[in-house]
């Protein structure tokens, strides 16, 4: 994984150390397929279940502070990658991101990209519709 990340990013191996550490996938010890809402601390943490991106995307939401970790569901300033699915998994995704716009954020933490609001996920499906009508789905 490591070294997936080295060439996408273009660092070299000095660099890829200083940044990731000492970094290495697991195997889980838990599957979510469905929404889960922990307790930590007293605190609720939603974990939420995000196909469309992927099959396993998640997104975090912490209702006390109003924080959507909204993982590769969403991209700000910059156009969602479509290269993991077809016309099947975007509609799922738009169908995600219309649910996630219904939870009481103050701050988004996209996957990519800088803080954001609402309008980012507005910006993200309106990007995917057109993806999907440009491929006539």
């Amino acid at each position: 994984y490591k070294r997936f990340i080295m060439k996408g990013m273009g660092w070299d191996q000095k660099t890829a150390d200083e940044t990731l550490g000492d970094v290495r996938l697991s195997a889980p010890d838990q599957v979510i397929d469905k929404d889960e809402v922990l307790k930590i601390d007293g605190e609720e943490i939603r974990v939420l279940y995000t196909p469309g991106h992927v099959l396993t995307e998640l997104a975090v939401y912490h209702p006390a502070s109003g924080t959507l970790f909204a993982g590769d569901a969403l991209y700000e300033g910059s156009d969602p990658t479509t290269r993991f699915g077809g016309p099947d998994q975007w509609k799922e995704w738009i169908a995600q991101l219309k649910r996630l716009k219904k939870f009481d954020f103050r701050t988004i933490v996209p996957g990519h990209g800088n803080l954001c609001a609402l309008e980012e996920i507005e910006r993200n499906i309106a990007f995917l519709e057109k993806k999907l009508g440009a491929d006539g789905k």
